[in-house]
C-alpha cells in the first residue's frame, strides 16, 4: 500500500537471488488526501480501506483478475478508519457467514459489514468518549485492537497510554450484551500499530509435541477440517501447532502493575490462553462482579451527560456498616420502614441499592405498586411545564407541578393504538429489524442496556444531543397522519418537534433510575401519550426527597420533568407502550431524511455531514 502516492503495488514473491522486487501491475486510483492503510483479500477481490482523512471513510474494491477498476463497495464505515479483517463465523451447524471487521478509529469503534449482502455496515462497540483505536487482528470470534485516548498533536499521542481489547465478535452481534473478554492495559505508550495473527507468525520449529489444529485453536469450537474452515487456517503449518507458551506469570513495571509479556507463545490449551493469565483474570472478574453489584453509598447520585448522567458507582471497602448485605439492607429497610413508603413515598436508597445490580430493586413488586401517588394530584396545572426548571442539573422538586403536568385527553390516541396495531408488526420492535428497514443511531448502546434493558422502541424523529438538527426516520412517513392528529389535539406544532417515539417496556422491564442530560432536554418539553398501560405500571420521580408515583392512564396525556431523578416498573402481565414527544419552543437549526438501512452515530451527530439528506435549515 502506498499512502503517500495513493496507490496499490502488486509484485511478485521475490526469489533467491533477486535485488529488487519485481512490480507486475500498479492500481493508481487514489491520492493522497485518501490516505489508504490497510487491505484485506476475499477470493479475487481486493477490499482497500480509504481512511479519506477529514472525511466520512469508505471500503473500495478492486477485482484482481478484472479491469483492475475501484468500486465502492461500502460507505460511511467511520472516520479515520484504520484496519480490515475477515470473519468466518463457522457454526457447527454448518450455518454461518462471513463479515469484514473495521477500525472505526475516529469514533473509538469496532464496525462490521457482512460480505454477502444480508445487511448494512454498523458499529458493534464503541469504547468510551475520547478514545480512538488502532491495530486489529481477528483470531477465531475474537477481535484483537488497540485504544488508546485520541486528540492533541503528535506528541501528546506517542504519550497516551494503550490498551489491548479483545472483543468477542459473536456477542457483538447483539446490542447490548457486554462482548469485552478482556481489557489490558500495555507496557508502552503511544497507538498500537499492527498485531500479529497466528497465520502471520513465522513458522520457526518451536518445542512440545505436535498436536491437532482442534487443539491450538479450541476456543474457536470447530470441527477439524471443516470445509467452511477459512483457508489460512486449514493451511497453518505443522511447526506452529508444536507451541508452547513463553510464560504463564505477569512481568511487573516499574510501577507495579503487571503486563503479559509481548512475546506470547501459544500454550496447550489454545491461543486465548496465552493473554489470559489465571490471576489477572480472577482479579478482572472481582472487580467487574464490584461494579456490577454497584455498592452504592447513600448522596452517591450524580448526573454528568446522557450516557454518564445516572446514579454513579461508588466502590465501597468490606466495611460492616456500609457493605450491601442483607442484613444491611434489613436494619434500613425494616418492615416498618417499608409500611411508610405507602404514605410517605419510597426511600431512593432502597432504588439506587438494588438498581445497581440486574436482580432488579430489593422492593417486592407489590412494595413497588403500593409506592405512594404523589400529593398535589387535585391541584396539577395543565399548563406546560416552564424550559427554566430544567436548569438544575438534578431537579429538587418541591411538588408535583415541578415535576409534572396534566396535559388532558387525547381522543387520537385510540386511532395512533389503532395504526400501530395495523401497520407494524412485532418484529418493527426488534432494533436488528429496524437496522434493515428503518434507521438506527449508534453510540447510546452502552446506557439502554444499562438503564432501559428490555425496554424496545420505534422511533420517527430523533435529535443531536443538543436538541438542535433533527433526523427523521423512514418510519415517520407510514404514521405520519396519525401522528399529526395527536400532535394537533395537542397543540403541538410538528416542524417544532426534535424527538418522537414509541417505547414498549414488555412485562417485568424496568427502566432504572436515572436522569436525562443534554440540550436536547433543556431545549424541549417531555410530552407522555400513555397508548397501552395497565395498574401495576409504576412510574416514579423524586419529590421532596423520596420517589413517588406519577398519575398515567391510557389516553391521558401528561409533561414530566425529565431533569428530575425518575425510574420505571412494569409488574403487570400485560405490555405498557408510550408515545413520548420532544417539542421545542423554536425550530431546530436543520432537519435531515435517514435513509432505510442507515446508520449514524449518535456521538457525532451533527458533524457527520453524510448522515441524511437535509430538507430544511
Amino acid at each position: 500500500v502506498n499512502t503517500r502516492g495513493g496507490s496499490i503495488v502488486r509484485a511478485a514473491v521475490p526469489r533467491e537471488g533477486d535485488k529488487d522486487l519485481q512490480v507486475t501491475h500498479t492500481f493508481p486510483h487514489w491520492s493522497r488526501a485518501d490516505h489508504l492503510n490497510q487491505v484485506a483479500l476475499v477470493s479475487d477481490t481486493l477490499l482497500v480501506n480509504v481512511h479519506a482523512r477529514g472525511k466520512p471513510s469508505h471500503i473500495d474494491g478492486v477485482n484482481l483478475n478484472g479491469s483492475g477498476e475501484a468500486t465502492l463497495v461500502a460507505g460511511g464505515v467511520g472516520t479515520q478508519a484504520h484496519g480490515l479483517a475477515i470473519w468466518e463465523d463457522c457454526r457447527d451447524d454448518g450455518s454461518g457467514r462471513r463479515y469484514l471487521i473495521n477500525l472505526n478509529s475516529g469514533q473509538g469503534g469496532v464496525g462490521l459489514l457482512p460480505l454477502d449482502g444480508s445487511g448494512p455496515y454498523r458499529t458493534i462497540w464503541t469504547g468510551k468518549d475520547g478514545t480512538f483505536t488502532k491495530g486489529l487482528a481477528v483470531v477465531g470470534n475474537v477481535a484483537y485492537f488497540g485504544s488508546s485516548k485520541s486528540g492533541g498533536g503528535l506528541k501528546s499521542r506517542l504519550e497516551v497510554t494503550v490498551t489491548l481489547v479483545a472483543l468477542d465478535l459473536r456477542k457483538a452481534l447483539t446490542p447490548g450484551l457486554d462482548a469485552v473478554v478482556f481489557e489490558r492495559e500495555l507496557p508502552f505508550t503511544g497507538l498500537l500499530n499492527q498485531i500479529l495473527s497466528p497465520h502471520y507468525l513465522p513458522s520457526a520449529p518451536l518445542p512440545g509435541p505436535p498436536r491437532e489444529r482442534r487443539a491450538l485453536l479450541g476456543h474457536q469450537q470447530r470441527r477439524p477440517g471443516n470445509a467452511k474452515d477459512p483457508q489460512e487456517l486449514r493451511a497453518v503449518q505443522p511447526e506452529f501447532l508444536g507451541a508452547k507458551p513463553m510464560t504463564m506469570e505477569p512481568i511487573s513495571r516499574s510501577d507495579g502493575k503487571p503486563y503479559m509479556p509481548p512475546g506470547w507463545r501459544v500454550p496447550e490449551d489454545g491461543i486465548m490462553s496465552a493473554l489470559w493469565n489465571p490471576k489477572i483474570a480472577a482479579k478482572e472478574k472481582a472487580e467487574r462482579e464490584a461494579r456490577e453489584k454497584g455498592r452504592l453509598q447513600q448522596g452517591s447520585f450524580k448526573a454528568n451527560s446522557e450516557t454518564a448522567g445516572v446514579p454513579q458507582i461508588k466502590k465501597v471497602g468490606r466495611d460492616s456498616r456500609t457493605a450491601m448485605t442483607a442484613k444491611g439492607r434489613a436494619d434500613k429497610f425494616d418492615a416498618a420502614a417499608r409500611e411508610l413508603w405507602k404514605t410517605e413515598g419510597m426511600d431512593p436508597m432502597a432504588l439506587k441499592l438494588g438498581m445497581s445490580t440486574d436482580q432488579g430493586t430489593i422492593a417486592t413488586d407489590d412494595e413497588i405498586v403500593s409506592v405512594a401517588y404523589a400529593p398535589g394530584r387535585d391541584r396539577v396545572t395543565s399548563e406546560a411545564m416552564p424550559l427554566r426548571a430544567k436548569e438544575a442539573a438534578v431537579l429538587d422538586a418541591r411538588e408535583l407541578n415541578d415535576v409534572y403536568r396534566d396535559r388532558g385527553r387525547v381522543a387520537a390516541a385510540a386511532g395512533m393504538t389503532r395504526a400501530l396495531a395495523e401497520i407494524a408488526a412485532p418484529e418493527w420492535w426488534s432494533r436488528d429489524y429496524a437496522a434493515e428497514h428503518n434507521a438506527v443511531l449508534v453510540g447510546r448502546e452502552s446506557f439502554m442496556a444499562k438503564f432501559k434493558k428490555n425496554v424496545q422502541a420505534i422511533i420517527f424523529k430523533f435529535s443531536d444531543r443538543q436538541g438542535s438538527h433533527v433526523y427523521e426516520f423512514p418510519w415517520y412517513e407510514d404514521f405520519r397522519a396519525p401522528l399529526k392528529a395527536v400532535l394537533d389535539e395537542l397543540g403541538l406544532d410538528e416542524s417544532k418537534v426534535s424527538r418522537m417515539q414509541l417505547a414498549r417496556m414488555p412485562p417485568g422491564a424496568t427502566i432504572k433510575l436515572h436522569v436525562d442530560n443534554g440540550g436536547w432536554v433543556k431545549s424541549a418539553h417531555r410530552i407522555h401519550v400513555p397508548l397501552a398501560t395497565n395498574d401495576r405500571v409504576v412510574f416514579m420521580s423524586k419529590i421532596k426527597g423520596n420517589m413517588h408515583r406519577m398519575p398515567a392512564q391510557a389516553g391521558a396525556a401528561f409533561e414530566i420533568n425529565n431533569k428530575a431523578p425518575h425510574a420505571v416498573f412494569n409488574r403487570g402481565d400485560a405490555e405498557r407502550i408510550h408515545l413520548l414527544i420532544d417539542v421545542r419552543e423554536e425550530p431546530p437549526v436543520a432537519v435531515y431524511k435517514l435513509r432505510k438501512g442507515e446508520q449514524c452515530n449518535y456521538n457525532n451527530l451533527p458533524d457527520n455531514v453524510e448522515c441524511g439528506v437535509r430538507i430544511s435549515g
